[in-house]
């Protein structure tokens, strides 16, 4: 394991577990984005250090990412797959 090579953001987070996963790896997980306050408790508990945004990610911004001190470069993202369920559910399909 070669630590701290990758920075990655987490969007739907949850608490955390996929990143967390992730993290077990090297991967420094540098943000999880959720509107699941609660979840993202967890998260702060999985991922010290790590920054958390409460909102939903069509209405992040740019000054959001940068307000949250995510200023390392990173070139990871993923999308917990189950996600996607609650994706289509708001848009009504």
């Amino acid at each position: 394991m070669v630590s701290g090579d990758f920075n990655a953001i987490d969007l739907f987070s949850g608490c955390g577990g996929l990143s967390f996963g992730f993290s077990l790896t090297g991967v420094n997980v540098l943000l999880g984005l959720d509107i699941d306050s609660a979840s993202l408790e967890t998260f702060k508990r999985n991922h010290i250090g790590s920054v958390v945004i409460n909102k939903k990610v069509e209405e992040v911004t740019g000054e959001d990412i940068s307000k949250a001190s995510v200023t390392k470069p990173w070139i990871l993202f993923w999308v917990d797959p189950r996600a996607r369920d609650f994706h289509y559910q708001d848009r009504g399909n």
